[in-house]
């Protein structure tokens, strides 16, 4: 899992973010051939049910700022993961992401972004009757960016459009 696009070192305060944060997901080194120890093509595992969320938290990660507040954090912050149908280049190439377009902070400081991957199907998987909760996957965290009064801040500048480009390239729709 990789933050490939994390939210710019500054920005402005109640300003939609120029391009969508992407996490990725990327697919076990490649073999000669494509083909795996027992012979077999390598495919997607199943993505389903397994869901990526946002959060706002101090720039030290010890207290989440947005959850509990509604306010901080706007936008869309919950995503399922979307599968990368073409085929990429690379040691260890992108398989699947998850997009997070409009966000915006409402209030200046300095935060960091927590990326929480969930597996909801391991809520379904116990095969002995009992209820089974749901799997928190490790979590990453964005590098640490300021939010400024949009009077200070001087727009995004033509980082927007390179990576506009870069995403679509891998295959990332948003």
């Amino acid at each position: 899992m990789e933050l490939a696009v994390a939210p710019p070192a500054r920005v402005a305060a109640g300003v939609k973010l120029g391009t969508p944060l992407v996490v990725t997901f990327s697919g076990p080194a490649p073999i000669a051939d494509d083909k795996r120890e027992n012979g077999e093509v390598f495919t997607l595992p199943d993505l389903s049910g397994i869901w990526v969320f946002l959060s706002l938290t101090t720039p030290d990660m010890q207290e989440s700022l947005a959850p509990p507040r509604e306010d901080l954090l706007c936008g869309r912050t919950a995503d399922s993961i979307h599968a990368i149908c073409e085929e990429q280049e690379g040691e260890r190439p992108p398989i699947a992401y998850a997009t997070f377009p409009g966000l915006m902070i409402t209030q200046p400081g300095t935060y960091r972004i927590k990326v929480n991957i969930i597996d909801m199907n391991a809520a379904f998987m116990d095969h002995g009757g009992a209820e089974a909760a749901a799997t928190v996957l490790p979590c990453l965290h964005s590098p640490i960016f300021e939010v400024v009064e949009a009077s200070e801040h001087s727009g995004s500048g033509p980082q927007v459009a390179d990576t506009v480009r870069r995403l679509r390239s891998i295959g990332v729709n948003f």
